[in-house]
């Protein structure tokens, strides 16, 4: 399966990319693990350890390149089994979105 993934705008257009306040990871760490009970521990873990990495790389020298591994994973173990199960419910995921 080929992933078409367009996350370079996603952590570009956070304080990370506009400011590069690497503490924006700490965010990112707080947002994975509240959704790690449906993740599941281990997928969890291994986001976080992704997310360890991507902060490590971009200290180091700036590169977002990282960040699509754990993007990724966030997607397909968590966004797309979410979706799934809202459109096998008739649930427009757009309507449980308040302005």
């Amino acid at each position: 399966m080929t992933l078409s993934l367009k996350n370079h705008n996603y952590v570009l257009n956070t304080r990370l990319g506009t400011n590069n306040d690497p503490q924006k990871f700490d965010e990112f760490r707080r947002a994975v693990r509240t959704i790690s009970r449906k993740l599941g521990g281990l997928r969890a873990q291994e986001i976080l350890q992704d997310l360890d990495f991507s902060q490590k790389e971009f200290e180091a020298n700036r590169s977002f390149e990282s960040n699509r591994t754990w993007i990724r994973k966030l997607l397909l173990w968590y966004y797309d089994p979410l979706y799934k199960c809202e459109y096998k419910m008739g649930i427009q995921p757009c309507n449980n979105v308040k302005s």
